[in-house]
């Protein structure tokens, strides 16, 4: 008994030295390992949200790194070991290649995307909240795993990017940046002073204490561009458009609309200026959407009662003809409402004012029906302001009819006071 003990021990010894040589050398592959990943963290140099974002990003690779590594050398030494005993392994090493082979070509398109998230990980391209640009998508960075990359647009919306079909990014907000910013000026505006009102604008914008800590450098004035019959195009870098009219206004020039926006015509047309020049699709697009809505069945059956039945004398007498509830005052607040809506478009200037003056003349007739009551309303509802869009809307229009027809305003009232006898007897 104790030969056949010493016997099975002289053949048992070395195998389980190779079992614990094993074991020991994936130990210390693994302490390796650990090493090996922890050089990837990059460490918060600050306390700033970015820094820890980058930081937790770092050792999320790194956890995967080091778990899936771990699990390749334990493998390895489990397949090491099991060849010990004699056992041959090569059927299940086949197999389990020829598996690894199949799920390779079906998932080649997932692993890209691993691969990709990867670099740009480690190489610290974008992290959440960076404003980046990705094929034609701007947007800021919501979200960042190695699989893919979410972004919100202007928009507001979501979209979702596979890192594998990323080429090339653009990082907006990365260290610094800088935008140039065309400024047109009107034809009388005195150029020399007025880039010097924008120099003296940008200066203090610089000396902002508001704005300083986050500017590099500039705004700067960097002269005409370009002149044209209808404006001087300035180009300047980024500065707020509040500074800039202002310091127009001062010096006798102006700004015909803000930059970056529709050149659309904000007040009073100015005398022997031709706003129709500065026309835009935009705008032509807006009016004939609006123009579409006005022929909607039920709105043209309330816009052709107005224009024909609505007389009214007093507030009272409005209340009495046309009480709450009825067809007759549903037409009234659909008219009234549609026209107050309409002026508010054209009052923030995304509509020019002679475009619309040329073609939308029953918005005065809706204003002249209903301005002796509207006082009343007024101080009823105790809002001042209520239909100030209509009504500023068609103080100008009356001003820009003047200026090329004198007195037809009067006639137009004159004309449709005649009217209302026979309106009222039908």
């Amino acid at each position: 008994m104790p030969s056949s003990f010493n016997h099975w021990l002289d053949l048992a010894f070395p195998y389980a030295l190779h079992l614990l040589g094993i074991f020991v050398i994936a130990l210390v592959l693994n302490r390796l390992l650990r090493a090996l990943t922890n050089l990837v963290i990059k460490r918060a140099s600050a306390q700033t949200r970015p820094a820890q974002l980058r930081e937790q990003q770092t050792r999320t690779l790194a956890g995967i790194l080091y778990s899936t590594g771990s699990k390749i050398v334990w493998v390895v030494a489990l397949l090491t070991a099991v060849s010990e005993f004699h056992i041959n392994i090569t059927p299940a090493v086949t197999l389990a290649g020829l598996a690894s082979l199949a799920v390779g070509f079906g998932a080649q398109t997932l692993v890209r995307d691993l691969i990709m998230g990867f670099y740009i990980v480690i190489e610290d391209q974008y992290v959440v909240g960076d404003t980046v640009q990705i094929a034609e998508n701007i947007g800021r960075v919501e979200h960042l795993t190695l699989r893919r990359t979410v972004i919100r647009d202007p928009r507001g919306a979501l979209i979702t990017i596979a890192n594998g079909e990323i080429r090339t990014v653009s990082n907006l907000s990365r260290d610094w940046s800088q935008a140039f910013v065309d400024v047109s000026l009107a034809p009388e505006s005195p150029i020399e002073r007025t880039l010097q009102a924008l120099e003296t604008a940008a200066a203090g914008l610089r000396g902002d204490p508001a704005w300083s800590q986050t500017l590099v450098d500039g705004p700067r004035i960097l002269g005409v561009r370009a002149r044209a019959p209808a404006a001087h195009p300035n180009r300047i870098a980024e500065a707020r458009y509040t500074h800039i009219d202002r310091a127009t206004h001062r010096t006798g020039g102006r700004l015909p609309f803000r930059a970056g926006s529709n050149p659309a015509r904000r007040g009073e047309l100015e005398q022997g200026e031709s706003a129709m020049a500065q026309i835009t699709y935009d705008e032509v697009n807006l009016m004939l959407r609006l123009y579409d809505m006005r022929r909607e069945a039920r709105l043209r059956q309330a816009r052709a009662w107005f224009v024909e039945h609505f007389h009214p004398e007093s507030p009272e007498d409005m209340m009495q003809k046309y009480p709450q509830g009825g067809e007759e005052n549903t037409y009234i607040r659909m008219v009234i409402s549609y026209w107050d809506m309409v002026a508010g478009i054209v009052n923030r200037g995304l509509i020019n004012d002679e475009l619309f003056f040329d073609s939308n003349g029953e918005i005065w007739v809706v204003w002249d029906r209903m301005r002796s009551i509207v006082p009343t309303w007024r101080a009823a509802f105790k809002n001042p302001n209520l239909f100030h869009n209509i009504e500023e809307t068609c103080k100008r229009l009356e001003a820009w009819r003047e200026k090329r027809a004198p007195g037809s305003t009067a006639a137009m009232r004159q004309m449709m006071g005649q009217a209302k006898p026979k309106a009222k007897g039908l």
